[in-house]
């Protein structure tokens, strides 16, 4: 009759990962249960079940409290999330005569059309009426020229027409990605506001460009198509180089290779990790050395799901390290989800975040549970 207590091994997991489960499962629901309701009960259910302890003398356990507002929480923030859209498009949908936006990113487009796609920060929007209103959406542009636009520039658009998605698939990415539409600007009538005489989103974005260019000139094709898509994340302008590399590597099977992902953060931790112990200097200068270089590399590049779990999960490692904390990464991770899924929770439902995160606990449970073995 030893077998059961052997068997079993306790595991230590923290009680955020009870919560971060009920939040999923708050997301979920979102989808089921339109109306509130359910999810006011829930809320009510916390400060009554404390008046109740408090009138019996009993004590209700913290984590049930926890997972209930976990759960609610998960339904409300997905509800608004979508709301925000859908409430643009029953208000201004084909009813927009020209629009005013700051311009937040510019990239050239390989296209036998479209040659620029940029992303529109809107402030105001005119109406057929003539009326002004003022709103806070993003759009996506895409123009069959190159215009002088630069980022942080106020543009008025004039004769444009926004109208919502056809398909259902296609608006939730545009949430995900937080853009409200995309147009396509087939004859692009603008005027130019304002260009502010200094601008850091600007300079950031040059920076970067100018990086990108450099990096492009110096290297061969082939060479800088997969150094880019694999530790930049660019791969728009190497589309056709990358697509002819990912044929042969899904006749070898290893075409996760392509995919950026922590595997590509870790080499170049690494690198400086290596440089490093080169240096005479004391171990916190060093870990605040490598936190400032991740935040600067994750500027000059175009984050994925992958990449920003990764990112994430390094910053709190390093953190935990400068200040003395012990790290479980089991612990870290729950963190960086329940963090991206509060900010965007409508990720959930899509299947880079899925693999991502599914195969990342997989193996962090999978090496949880071989240390309680070895230490058992």
């Amino acid at each position: 009759m030893k077998f059961f207590p052997n068997s079993f091994i306790a595991l230590n997991v923290h009680m955020l990962l009870g919560a971060t489960c009920f939040y999923i499962g708050g997301i979920l629901s979102a989808t089921c249960i339109t109306p509130y309701f359910y999810v006011y009960i829930l809320l009510s259910l916390a400060p009554i079940a404390g008046i109740i302890s408090h009138v019996m003398g009993k004590k209700i356990p913290t984590g049930v409290l926890i997972v209930l507002a976990s759960f609610a929480l998960g339904h409300i923030r997905y509800k608004q999330q979508c709301s925000s859209f859908y409430h643009f498009y029953n208000n201004y949908q084909e009813t927009a005569k020209a629009i005013k936006g700051v311009i937040t990113t510019i990239e050239p487009v390989e296209h036998a059309r479209m040659k620029q796609c940029a992303i529109l920060h809107l402030n105001e929007l005119q109406t057929n009426t003539g009326d002004w209103k003022t709103i806070d959406v993003y759009i996506q542009l895409y123009t069959p020229t190159i215009n002088a636009w630069m980022v942080s520039d106020k543009v008025q658009i004039n004769n444009i027409a926004i109208k919502k998605p056809l398909s259902e698939s296609f608006l939730q990415y545009l949430i995900k990605e937080g853009l409200t539409s995309t147009v396509f600007c087939l004859e692009c009538d603008y005027i130019l506001i304002d260009r502010p005489e200094y601008s850091f989103y600007r300079w950031l974005f040059v920076a970067k460009q100018n990086v990108f260019q450099r990096l492009r000139n110096k290297m061969p094709a082939k060479s800088f198509a997969l150094f880019s898509s694999l530790f930049l994340g660019n791969r728009s302008l190497n589309k056709q180089t990358i697509d002819t590399l990912a044929n042969q590597f899904k006749q070898w099977g290893i075409s996760h290779y392509l995919a950026r992902s922590g595997l590509h953060l870790t080499i170049f931790a690494l690198i400086w990790h290596i440089l490093f112990r080169l240096l005479p200097i004391c171990f916190l200068f060093k870990q605040a050395i490598l936190f400032a270089l991740s935040i600067i590399y994750f500027a000059l590049s175009w984050p994925s799901v992958s990449f920003l779990r990764a990112f994430y999960s390094f910053l709190l490692c390093i953190l935990c390290n400068m200040l003395s904390m012990r790290t479980h990464f089991l612990h870290i991770l729950t963190l960086v989800t329940i963090f991206v899924l509060f900010f965007n929770p409508i990720q959930l439902f899509f299947l880079d975040f899925q693999l991502s995160f599914s195969l990342t606990f997989g193996l962090a449970w999978i090496n949880h549970l071989y240390l309680a073995c070895k230490t058992k």
